[in-house]
């Protein structure tokens, strides 16, 4: 499953995830270690138009996903609209998942989950977006650390931003870039959604990390007023450091994270 974590700054936007992948070829599954059977998982359009991150799957349409998703972007190069091409990359996913697994073919393992983020105009006010598109039917909080319900024949596609600010009653879209403000201003934390093994653990790193960059800046050792750079900086060592865990943690063959980090960035202009 490994790990992708999108996170959202007044900076911009940026997705991190590990390269270690389990991949599967018909009926047979095989799990590759950190030395082999590893994919780009974080992808960019042209001139940062949107960044696009997955986890799960490993191969779709007789492809291993990283190629897949590089023809998909190739193809849709010059969108226009970015709820438009979130639309057209689940029902793509979709087309071909049909293909792939027909008849009466058990899926309930084949979980793909795609984070999709740029920015759109709602009002006249520029926004960054998240859409999530997904087989997986919802989390399994019996599950310690982080685990997911199996997974179903039907993508869904979604954009979590917009949702988020529902369930916080805060005003979409103008209060979308001042509240992501004020949650660095309070200390608190910053946007971020993530997906992938033992995510709860996960979450665990990164805001310890986050904690630890902030020290580190009331002490002047790094800089008070991070830029985007920065801001990348921090989403690769989130990830990285999941994937130390499990490298000393873990023998080879359990390590479902790790192998590496694929990352990706949209300055918000």
């Amino acid at each position: 499953m490994s790990i992708l974590l999108s996170a959202y700054f007044k900076e911009g936007i940026v997705f991190a995830a590990d390269k270690n992948a389990t991949l599967y070829f018909g009926e047979e599954k095989i799990r590759q270690d950190v030395e082999v059977g590893q994919l780009t998982k974080v992808f960019t359009w042209p001139f940062e138009k949107a960044v696009v991150g997955f986890v799960g799957l490993g191969v779709l349409a007789g492809l291993e996903m990283d190629e897949w998703m590089r023809l998909f972007i190739s193809k849709t190069r010059d969108f226009d609209d970015l709820d438009e091409l979130a639309r057209e990359l689940r029902n793509e996913i979709q087309r071909d998942f049909d293909k792939e697994y027909s008849g009466p073919s058990d899926v309930s393992k084949e979980g793909l989950i795609i984070h999709l983020g740029g920015f759109v105009h709602q009002s006249h006010i520029k926004i960054p977006a998240m859409y999530l598109i997904s087989n997986v039917s919802g989390l399994d909080k019996t599950v310690s650390g982080g685990g997911y319900k199996k997974a179903v024949r039907k993508f869904s596609v979604s954009d979590q931003m917009k949702k988020l600010f529902k369930n916080l009653k805060e005003k979409y879209p103008e209060r979308v870039r001042p509240r992501i403000i004020e949650m660095e201003q309070e200390r608190e934390l910053y946007t971020w959604f993530n997906n992938g093994a033992w995510y709860g653990v996960f979450n665990i790193f990164k805001q310890k990390l986050w904690e630890s960059l902030q020290m580190l800046r009331g002490m002047e050792i790094l800089p008070e007023n991070p830029d985007l750079m920065d801001r990348v900086a921090y989403c690769r060592m989130a990830v990285r450091m999941f994937g130390g865990f499990f490298e000393h943690f873990y023998l080879p063959h359990e390590r479902v994270v790790g192998g590496g980090v694929d990352s990706g960035s949209i300055p918000w202009l």
